[in-house]
Parts: C-alpha cells; sequence; structure tokens
C-alpha cells in the first residue's frame, strides 16, 4: 500500500487562540470596569468624607477656643462685678486698696491667667502673679495694654513664648467700669496651655496636623504628629489662602478645603534635599480673634483605603485573568479534539491502520463516519479517562501551586529554606493527636504551608537581616500575617485557611497579633500553627541561635501553655513527639539543610536557652 505523508495537526489553531482572546475579555472586562466604577466611587465619597472630618476637627476647635475666651472674659467681667460692688458699699477708690485687691486678684491665677495688674485713672498699679520675675519684653507688652485699655479699648497682643517649656502666651487688656464710668484698666496675662492640650488631643484622636494661627501667619500652637512635618513657613498654600480669606473678609466666617503639595526636607544621599508631599488641609477662621485653624493631613494616609482596594482589585483580576486562561484553555481544546481526532483517524485509515476508532461526540456528518457503537463506547472511555485525568492534575496543580509559593517564600530568606514544609509536618502530627479527620487534616495542611504567604510583602532586607530586628522593623514584620489573610481571602477555595494564616501569631492569653483576640477566639488551626511554627524555630539553626534540642523545646512549649499557647494543643504535641511522630529525621527530610538554615527568618529572638520564651515570627 502507497504509504502517504502524515498530516501534521498543529496542537493549537487559530480556533484555540481565539477562543482563549474571547474568553479572556469576556472575564476581564466587566471586572475591569466594575473595578473602576467601584474604586472612583469610593474615592469620591472618601474624599466627601475627609473633608468633612477636617471641617469638624477644625470646626469643633474653633469653639472650644471662643470658649476659653469666653471663660476669660467671663472671670473679667466678675473682678469689675466685684469692683462695682465694692464702689457701690465704700466708694471707688477704695476698690483699689492695695492689699485687699492683690488678695482679691490672687484668686483669679491659675492654669489660665498667669498674671493680673490693675490700675486707675491716676495710673496707680497693682498686681497679683505666678512669675517669680518678668522679662522686659513681657513687662513692655503689660504696660502697653495697660494704656490701651485705658483709652477704653480692648487689647490682644502678639503671642509670647515662655522660656521654660515654650508655652504660648497671651497678653490682654480690659478697661474696668462702674455704672458705664470708666474707673480704671486689667491687664493679664494668659496661657494658652490649654488650647495646646486641646488641639494635641484631636491631633491625636483624629490623625491630623492642625496649626493654630493668627491674622499675621504667626503660629500660636502648632501639632506635628511625624518627623519631617512642616511647621507653616512662608508661601504654605494653606496658609496663604487663610490669609487672603481674612484679607477679603476679616469679619466673616470662613471654610475652605483645598489639595496642595508641602515641601518636605529629607536626608539621604540619594535623594533631593527637598521633596512635594501631596496634602488635604482645611482652615476655618475665627473672627473674633482674627485666628484661623489649619487642618492637614497626607494624602497617601488619607486615602490608604483607596491604594489597599487598587491592590485587592489587581490581586483578583490576576486570579480571574489566570482562571480565564486555564478555562478557555481547556474548553477550546475540548472544542478541537473532535477534528484533531478525526483528521488523525483518517490519516491512520489512509496509511492502513483499519483498527483506529473515532472519538468524536458530534451528531452530525462527521459522526455518522464511524461506527455508532465503537464512536459511543470510544467517547465514553475518553471521557472518563478525561475527566479523571483532569481531576488528578487539577489537584496535582493545586497542591503543586501551594507548594511552589510556599517555595518562593522561603526564598525570600536564605534562613527559612523549608520551614512551611516542616511547619506542616509538625502541624499535621499534632493534628492527628487532636482526632482530626480527613478533611481538616487536608485544611491543617493549606494552612500550615500558607501561614508565611503574607512575608512576600515584606522587604527582603528585613527577611534576610542576621542580627536582631529593631522596633521598627519588627512592627513591619508583624504585618505579615494580616498581609497574607488578604492575599488568600480573594481566593475562594483558601477562604477555610484565612483565619489560620491571620491568626497564628496570637497569643492564647490575649495581647499578640494582629488583632490581640484570645482563647476559643483564635481558629483552632492557627492555634495548631502557633505551636508548630514556635517549635520549628526553636529546633532549628538561625543566625542568632543555636537549634535547641527537640526534648528542650517540647518542655519550653509546655511551660507556656495556658499563656502563650492552647493546653490541650500543647498535650497533643507531647504526645506526638512520645509516640514518634516529631522526631529528629524530621527537620532534614524535606530539603537537604545549608548552613544557617532557620525556621522562620530574622525577629526579636531570646539568645540563649534561658531565655523566658522561644521567640518567633
Amino acid at each position: 500500500m502507497l504509504q502517504e505523508e502524515p498530516i501534521k495537526v498543529s496542537r493549537w489553531s487559530k480556533l484555540v487562540y481565539s477562543l482563549l482572546g474571547m474568553m479572556v475579555l469576556v472575564a476581564m472586562v466587566p471586572l475591569a470596569y466594575a473595578t473602576w466604577r467601584l474604586v472612583t466611587i469610593n474615592k469620591d465619597s472618601l474624599q466627601l468624607n475627609l473633608k468633612e472630618y477636617q471641617m469638624l476637627a477644625a470646626s469643633s476647635l474653633s469653639s472650644e477656643i471662643e470658649l476659653f475666651f469666653d471663660r476669660i472674659e467671663a472671670q473679667v467681667e466678675q473682678i469689675n462685678t466685684a469692683f462695682e460692688w465694692g464702689g457701690e458699699v465704700v466708694g471707688a477708690r477704695s476698690m483699689f486698696d492695695k492689699a485687699a485687691q492683690t488678695k482679691f486678684l490672687q484668686r483669679y491665677l491659675g492654669r489660665d491667667m498667669l498674671y493680673i495688674r490693675l490700675s486707675n485713672l491716676e495710673e496707680r498699679s497693682w498686681d497679683a502673679t505666678l512669675f517669680e520675675t518678668l522679662s522686659p519684653p513681657l513687662e513692655k507688652e503689660i504696660l502697653q495694654a495697660s494704656r490701651e485699655a485705658q483709652q477704653d479699648r480692648t487689647f490682644v497682643s502678639k503671642p509670647f513664648f515662655l522660656e521654660q517649656d515654650l508655652t504660648p502666651i497671651l497678653i490682654m487688656g480690659f478697661p474696668l467700669h462702674i455704672r458705664e464710668r470708666k474707673v480704671g484698666a486689667l491687664a493679664t496675662v494668659v496661657s494658652l496651655e490649654s488650647i495646646v492640650q486641646a488641639a494635641k488631643q484631636r491631633a491625636l484622636t483624629s490623625g491630623f496636623t492642625l496649626h493654630i494661627v493668627d491674622h499675621e501667619g504667626r503660629a500660636l500652637v502648632t501639632t506635628a504628629l511625624r518627623s519631617g512635618a512642616s511647621e507653616l513657613p512662608p508661601g504654605h498654600p494653606l496658609l496663604e489662602s487663610f490669609l487672603e480669606a481674612m484679607r477679603r473678609s476679616p469679619n466673616t466666617r470662613a471654610s475652605t478645603t483645598i489639595p496642595f503639595e508641602r515641601a518636605v526636607r529629607r536626608e539621604g544621599p540619594d535623594q533631593p534635599d527637598i521633596s512635594k508631599e501631596p496634602m488635604v488641609g482645611t482652615f476655618t477662621t475665627i473672627p473674633a480673634l482674627g485666628w484661623g485653624i489649619l487642618v492637614e493631613i497626607e494624602q497617601a494616609r488619607a486615602y490608604a483605603a483607596i491604594r489597599d482596594m487598587r491592590r485587592a482589585a489587581l490581586h483578583i483580576s490576576l486570579a480571574v485573568l489566570g482562571i480565564a486562561v486555564v478555562a478557555s484553555a481547556l474548553l477550546a481544546r475540548y472544542l478541537t479534539n473532535p477534528l484533531r481526532s478525526l483528521t488523525e483517524s483518517a490519516r491512520r485509515i489512509a496509511s492502513g491502520d483499519f483498527s483506529t476508532r473515532v472519538s468524536v461526540r458530534a451528531r452530525n456528518e462527521i459522526g455518522v463516519l464511524a461506527d455508532t457503537f465503537n464512536k459511543m463506547a470510544s467517547d465514553m472511555e475518553a471521557s472518563i479517562e478525561r475527566l479523571t485525568r483532569m481531576s488528578e492534575e487539577n489537584q496535582k496543580m493545586f497542591m503543586g501551586t501551594i507548594r511552589v509559593l510556599t517555595a518562593a517564600i522561603d526564598a525570600k530568606d536564605p534562613y527559612t529554606s523549608g520551614h512551611s514544609e516542616r511547619v506542616t509536618r509538625y502541624s499535621m502530627a499534632i493534628a492527628k493527636h487532636l482526632g482530626f479527620d480527613a478533611e481538616q487534616l487536608k485544611r491543617v495542611r493549606i494552612g500550615a504551608l500558607l501561614h508565611d504567604v503574607g512575608k512576600i510583602g515584606i522587604e527582603d532586607a528585613i527577611l534576610g537581616k542576621t542580627s536582631q530586628l529593631d522596633d521598627e522593623e519588627f512592627e513591619i514584620m508583624k504585618q505579615h500575617p494580616e498581609k497574607g489573610a488578604r492575599i488568600m481571602a480573594q481566593i475562594e477555595p483558601l477562604r477555610d485557611v484565612v483565619g489560620a494564616i491571620r491568626y497564628h501569631h496570637e497569643r492564647y492569653s490575649g495581647g499578640g497579633y494582629p488583632t490581640g483576640v484570645s482563647g476559643d477566639n483564635i481558629p483552632l488551626i492557627a492555634r495548631i500553627i502557633a505551636v508548630a511554627d514556635t517549635f520549628d524555630a526553636m529546633t532549628t539553626e538561625r543566625p542568632y541561635q543555636k537549634a535547641f534540642t527537640l526534648d528542650y523545646a517540647t518542655a519550653k512549649i509546655y511551660e507556656l501553655r495556658g499563656s502563650k499557647y492552647d493546653p490541650k494543643v500543647v498535650e497533643a504535641l507531647v504526645k506526638a513527639y512520645r509516640a514518634g511522630d516529631i522526631k529528629e529525621g524530621m527537620r532534614d527530610s524535606v530539603f537537604e539543610q545549608s548552613e544557617g538554615e532557620g525556621g522562620s527568618g530574622a525577629a526579636k529572638p531570646a539568645s540563649t536557652p534561658s531565655a523566658a520564651a522561644p521567640t518567633n515570627k
């Protein structure tokens, strides 16, 4: 028989690529649009809420300042009323008796009023003070306040600052009257400490930086919540907007929110001396005083939720893209298999192989070319084999992906190779002695493998650090459980183990991280992983600690049952160890150990076996 050249059949035809493109578009375009709309709507809502919150912070502090000065004026009015009463009883001049009035004025000295001076129309004066001595500038300003008040004018000075603690103060002058007749003046030194504390409290609770300035832009009070915060230099956009509003309408209350850029000086050879930081700020005027309240916050902090939402949307989009590609590839292969099978069968028949059976699941011209029974039998057998193979491959792919991801996490730190595999083995051994069934053991296995997935978001410099982490680095390291939980929560099949990832660093008695929950509020799988994680951290070599023996590690963890670890989980660890389910060989059975390999990477470790508690990340 004449042998013909075999026909080459492409594994991936144009139809496959067309289906791939169509499936990706169908999956990604609606998701991208929905994500964009969601982010836009939430950003607009967040901007509106931020504006309202800043307005509220500024207006509430403005109200408190006005109440403060109302209180000062009320005290002055009390003094004036007392003088008027004294004038009615014993004559107007007797109210300026020095000894009596000094003793009387001392009752009004306190946190708000540090100094009071009375003067009559003959410019005789008496005072009461909390100062040991008055500086010449302060004495000069007090004299000016008295003179202005003698002219029947209320006086408010520019801000001064006490030398010992830089507390801001004002010198104020008030005319005194008896039955609408001017009889003297009162000058007082007013401490703004109450206003300073109110501003600091609002800054602490709101996260904003607040400034209180006068009509010339001088800062009376400023709260800088972090290093590098601006001290309102000339040209500050928010300050300039406030001054412009005061020039336009000095007697009208005004409030405005604006975005702007703040100049920030940064140190470092690779960074410019001055950089621009995007900000959002609000000011409110206090017309009665000619002051303004300025509230500002970095846009990066204000809109952190939007940034997190975009990051989550990206992760979801990548996951959907992967699923779409796999699904479309499988669908395309399924649709093109009949044509490929028919072509291959025709080639074999043409070459003389008549035992070939055509596996085509179609009721068309192609399907009637083969024997109906053989076609049906072949199709059923092929379908069963294909579905079984796909199920096994998917399961292997699922676990393989988890192992690859785990290996990638461990690879970020040269001292954590094999850590996740070992923690998984220990966790499985503990779970078996707690009586877990097959499905529960599967969740334990996946949760333990992925417990450190959040370290993907931790800087390599911190993960690979061979010395003890400082406080700032340790705070960053403590973020990895929450980061890992957010990543895995986006994948539906892994939502059962999100709690294990998020809470595996919590303490049984409370006080762990990231949330500080305690007892049974911590998922049981997370409590199991916590014990297994610590056990591996203690029994593997690290740059800052030699490996402890299994006996020592087990005993040390046993001492911490009920405080750091769940007692029943610790008991299961002891049972597993005594039964031989946890032994020395398990540390080396997964990967070949390299010098310096450790269980959890850099941390804040106990440096000797006498440490009070084992430490791991």
